[in-house]
């Protein structure tokens, strides 16, 4: 579990620290060049938004709270030692909450795609409205792939700790 968390914050953790705030000023960039005729992405941008402020404060939960207290009990627990009742706890409520918020990010950038078409670009549009869909693309697809190895392998291991 400990290599799974360093993992996830060195790869999926690193590209949204990376990418976000360039995703979000492309999405506001085009939303302010081409809103008036592509309206769909002033609500992209808006959402977009969201996410990232939202995600902030989400991968500091996961970095300092939760995979430091996951794994020190999986040390605990290859050691012999009873696992710090804190610890236990601290896993137990992060996980519910972060449960929901990958869900509530895995809807928004599903409604991003929604308005997107799929990310299909109209024909009328520039190379930083190809880049922005690129981009968005790129994140979901990040995203989706995070929200897996947490989701569906490091979480319930820890749920079982």
């Amino acid at each position: 579990m400990s290599f799974l968390a360093d993992y996830i914050v060195n790869t999926h953790h690193a590209y949204l620290n990376e990418n976000t705030a360039q995703i979000a000023a492309y999405a506001d960039k085009i939303a302010e060049v081409h809103g008036s005729r592509h309206p769909e992405v002033i609500k992209i941008a808006a959402i977009f938004a969201k996410i990232a402020t939202d995600m902030s404060a989400h991968l500091h939960e996961e970095e300092e709270v939760l995979f430091p207290a996951i794994k020190r009990v999986d040390t605990a627990r290859r050691a012999g030692n009873k696992p710090e009742a804190a610890d236990l706890e601290t896993i137990r409520s992060s996980l519910i909450r972060l449960d929901h918020e990958h869900q509530e990010i895995g809807d928004a950038a599903h409604a991003i795609r929604h308005l997107a078409d799929g990310y299909t670009l109209p024909e009328d549009v520039c190379n930083t409205f190809a880049v922005t869909y690129k981009k968005l693309q790129e994140f979901e697809d990040d995203l989706h792939k995070h929200v897996h190895l947490e989701n569906n392998i490091l979480f319930p291991k820890a749920a079982r700790l």
